[in-house]
């Protein structure tokens, strides 16, 4: 509860003072860094979504580990916790999803961030 009071009281301050001026605010670098990071959130549901299919036996590999890291970062530390609440963080990641999350970051980041050239108007 804490911590969605600070976020609200944070977004109205920061509403007020771009609507008096007191601040301003490159909308394009903020849209751009904001849309990358959705491409990682993005990148992050289609991992989860592949992992509830090998849970279901519906894809193969759910004993197929790309890493464990139940000892470095476990779940229920505090730290784990808060990886887990923002990044959806799962200790004990399978190859198809490290490989999905990979390639999707790496095809759909670059689409994003490419600008298309516009046609000078004559």
């Amino acid at each position: 509860m804490i911590g969605f009071l600070i976020g609200i009281g944070t977004a109205i301050a920061l509403a007020y003072l771009l609507y008096r001026g007191a601040i301003r605010l490159d909308l394009g670098k903020f849209f751009t860094w904001t849309g990358a990071l959705l491409v990682f959130v993005a990148a992050v549901v289609l991992a989860y979504g592949l992992h509830d299919l090998q849970e279901a036996a519906i894809l193969p590999g759910l004993d197929t580990l790309a890493f464990d890291l139940s000892e470095t970062i476990p779940e229920d530390s505090w730290y784990g916790a808060l990886l887990k609440g923002i990044f959806n963080y799962s200790q004990r990641t399978t190859v198809l999803q490290a490989t999905a999350w990979t390639a999707y970051v790496v095809i759909v980041l670059p689409l994003f961030l490419i600008r298309p050239r516009v046609a000078a108007k004559s």
